[in-house]
């Protein structure tokens, strides 16, 4: 039976503060398209009320999620169809990859995504949200790891979670259900479209999450804006925005 990829509430943490994030209202995973009916009614009985699509629009068309017609205004995506394929597929497009190129992608990656004109907005975008409606939010890609786990992110450290836990939430992805089962598929995936041999080394790379990786992006965050808030106000998101997202998902 297809499972949900990577699926988790991610909140529970407790902030600097002496705060919680509260469970059962924060919510990751991958893309939803493969489900059966009993996973589907299992995912609209949460009835979210912010759903983050970071993928991009040929994604989306290529693997369609089950949502429902009067979903589609708590749906936030970008329009963008210059790709059709998710990031880490994308690069085995035109060169053999190893282990070591999987590495210095992500890596790339993870440091450029929170300043690419897609994502910077959207990001922001779906933070407006999830502060405006107050309920049980879904931030989902392809494979729930990084486009999700660099947003995930941004929330943890806006609700003030301390960077060894978001660190140690986003490693849970690490060998998550679902995960590893693609990798059949992404390997024949390769070769039939780019012509190149995938090896299982690098496939299992390619599925894996890395602290280092994560830690490229709050990096690059803080030697650009000095932290995650000033970084999220220079993208529009005031300090209001950010209180109410605190109130929110936040208890004592």
């Amino acid at each position: 039976m297809p499972e949900l990829i990577n699926f988790r509430d991610f909140g529970g943490t407790t902030t600097r503060a002496g705060m919680k994030v509260k469970s059962d209202r924060l919510f990751r995973c991958g893309q939803l398209a493969a489900l059966d009916p009993s996973e589907v009614e299992r995912v609209l009985a949460l009835d979210f009320a912010v759903i983050a699509d970071l993928r991009y629009a040929g994604e989306r068309e290529h693997e369609p999620s089950p949502w429902p017609a009067h979903y589609a205004d708590r749906v936030i995506a970008h329009d963008s169809n210059d790709r059709t394929e998710a990031p880490h597929i994308e690069i085995f497009r035109s060169r053999q990859a190893d282990a070591a190129m999987v590495d210095d992608f992500f890596h790339a990656f993870y440091a450029n995504l929170p300043f690419d004109p897609l994502y910077r907005p959207l990001f922001a975008r779906a933070i407006t949200e999830m502060a405006s409606k107050g309920g049980r939010t879904l931030i989902h890609c392809c494979a729930g790891k990084d486009r999700t786990g660099v947003m995930c992110a941004l929330v943890l450290e806006t609700l003030g979670v301390e960077r060894d836990a978001i660190l140690q939430d986003y490693m849970r992805s690490s060998g998550a259900p679902g995960l590893l089962a693609l990798q059949p598929a992404i390997i024949a995936r390769v070769e039939r479209q780019f012509g190149n041999k995938l090896s299982e080394d690098a496939a299992r790379r390619m599925l894996d999450v890395r602290t280092s990786y994560l830690e490229r992006t709050l990096e690059a965050i803080d030697e650009q804006h000095g932290s995650v808030a000033t970084y999220l106000a220079a993208t529009g998101v005031g300090e209001d925005t950010l209180d109410k997202l605190r109130s929110a998902y936040l208890e004592a």
